[in-house]
């Protein structure tokens, strides 16, 4: 690696250190603000009102990196044109294509930094932030999470499932009611099951009431314990919460196995895990496309003008990226193509954009 651009990789991120700062500044303040709201009529502190903030902007960091990544490419390469360095460095013969190489390592780095959130960081520092706010709300504070209520299962034989609780710490399933339709669509048969339990590698039914409403009158069965030859269960007590947008790519992938074999539709959640990833990798792209076109040698340079073609660049992409996304929730596109489609799209114009500055003289 050149000395210059170490040079551009250390100023590189000394403006991503300030950005980030400034950004993290309003983002807490703006939870802050929130926090308000939420611990209206609690006991608190001024540290815990502190600590609950930094803890929202932990989570709420991920989401924005794409935007600190673009204003600190401007900054830098305004900076570089501004003082000449850039241009002096392609008259001795310097390559731009060679010089990307050191954003681009660093925006590997951040993309692997966003994949770690996603999977370790977040997921523990909601349950923190989730526990602390039940102390100061004077509510029993849980050891892992509660896992999730009121769900319906169609499974591909035709049977209707509800599951009123699931409760991953205590790795139980409350309530689960089996609908059982007949050839004609009727429901002919409900099982109903106060509880299963993980005993011994087994799911373990308790109570369960075993119904045939189509004679008449209707057969009741209970049987007080049975022991299940069913491990599907186990991928569902492994899901920590109901809201999708919350899922870690580890829960999203459990849920997509368990559903496929329910012969439920997995697209939503097909998406929600590609973005995930797609969503890391944009840091990357946003660096590759940015990076050629803030470079200027133009007599008429305006700065202005050019940090702000930049910065809508980078809105276009992300803009692009979501209504993509949005065309994959909706059916239209598979959930593949719309995650990872416009990534290699704007991948494939940067670096063209990289290879067709480096041949200009």
């Amino acid at each position: 690696m050149s000395k210059f651009s170490l040079y551009l990789l250390k100023l590189f991120l000394k403006n991503l250190a300030v950005v980030s700062l400034f950004v993290m500044i309003l983002l807490w303040l703006s939870s802050a603000y929130g926090n308000l709201n939420i611990l209206d009529g609690y006991d608190y502190s001024a540290v815990d009102f502190i600590v609950v903030g930094i803890y929202s902007t932990i989570l709420g960091i991920n989401p924005i990196i794409p935007i600190i990544i673009s204003v600190s490419i401007i900054v830098t390469m305004i900076i570089l044109m501004r003082s000449n360095e850039l241009l002096a460095y392609m008259v001795i013969g310097g390559s731009l294509a060679r010089l990307s190489i050191p954003l681009v390592l660093i925006g590997v780095v951040i993309s692997s930094f966003m994949l770690f959130m996603d999977y370790k960081a977040v997921p523990e520092v909601r349950e923190v932030r989730e526990n602390m706010l039940k102390t100061m709300r004077d509510m029993p504070v849980s050891n892992n999470a509660s896992g999730f209520y009121d769900t319906w299962f169609l499974d591909k034989n035709q049977v209707i499932t509800h599951i009123s609780l699931v409760s991953i710490s205590e790795k139980t399933i409350y309530g689960v009611d089996e609908y059982i339709l007949d050839k004609n669509g009727r429901i002919s048969n409900i099982n109903k099951t106060e509880k299963l339990v993980k005993e011994d590698d087994k799911w373990v039914a308790y109570n369960t009431q075993q119904m045939s409403i189509l004679s008449n009158p209707p057969e009741i069965k209970h049987i007080d314990r049975n022991v299940l030859n069913d491990d599907s269960w186990d991928r569902l007590i492994s899901i920590s919460t109901s809201d999708i947008r919350a899922y870690t790519p580890t829960e999203l992938y459990t849920l997509i196995q368990l559903f496929r074999e329910k012969g439920i539709n997995t697209d939503t959640l097909e998406l929600n895990l590609y973005y995930k990833f797609a969503y890391a990798v944009s840091v990357i792209v946003l660096i590759i496309l940015l990076y050629p076109i803030s470079i200027n040698f133009s007599r008429n340079y305006s700065i202005v003008k050019n940090a702000s073609l930049t910065f809508s660049i980078s809105l276009v992409f992300i803009l692009v990226h979501h209504s993509s996304r949005s065309l994959g929730s909706s059916g239209i596109i598979p959930p593949i193509a719309a995650t990872f489609g416009p990534i290699i799209i704007f991948l494939c114009i940067g670096i063209f954009l990289i290879y067709y500055r480096s041949l200009a003289k």
